[in-house]
């Protein structure tokens, strides 16, 4: 930005974690992280926060908001953005099985690491610029939108489990 403009605040990071139980939204819940607007001749708006769910593969009811979209300004947009179902990271940063039997998510990209169970975000209020890494293990994926969607560059993986191990025969 330049002199006599300021550019919008960033808004903060929205993280829920679990270790048992799972997570559930009420249609009451609303989680909100935006970018704030700039103001000035030249002034670019803030990026939305990163909103993530963490509940070591146990389940995942979303029946709220989840919001996050960019300021204005008169230079660039703030990027929206990025929802978490789960990180890669470990075993207990994935969630489970996820629903979503009301709400909507408004952001910029969708992200899913499940390790058990199906994935279906599936309300029409729905409204993402674009989905980004999908990967459920032992479940399906289903995503419907209201807008016109890019999942050019993301990838979607679904998997089934993996046998137990154990002694073939008993005794």
């Amino acid at each position: 930005s330049s002199a006599g403009s300021t550019a919008g605040a960033n808004g903060g990071n929205v993280t829920l974690i679990t270790t048992v139980g799972g997570i559930t939204t009420a249609s009451s819940t609303t989680i909100l992280t935006s970018g704030g607007n700039g103001a000035g001749a030249t002034s670019n708006g803030g990026n939305a926060g990163t909103v993530t769910f963490e509940s070591n593969g146990t389940s995942v009811g979303l029946s709220g908001s989840i919001t996050g979209v960019g300021g204005t300004g008169t230079g660039t947009a703030g990027t929206g953005a990025t929802v978490n179902l789960g990180l890669v990271t470990s075993a207990a940063t994935k969630v489970g099985a996820v629903t979503q039997p009301a709400g909507g998510i408004t952001a910029d990209t969708l992200n899913v690491q499940s390790s058990t169970g199906s994935v279906s975000v599936n309300s029409a209020t729905n409204d993402l610029a674009k989905l980004g890494t999908i990967v459920t293990t032992g479940g399906d994926f289903t995503y419907v939108d209201s807008t016109a969607l890019d999942a050019s560059a993301g990838t979607i993986t679904t998997s089934g489990t993996s046998g137990a191990t154990g002694t073939v025969g008993g005794n």
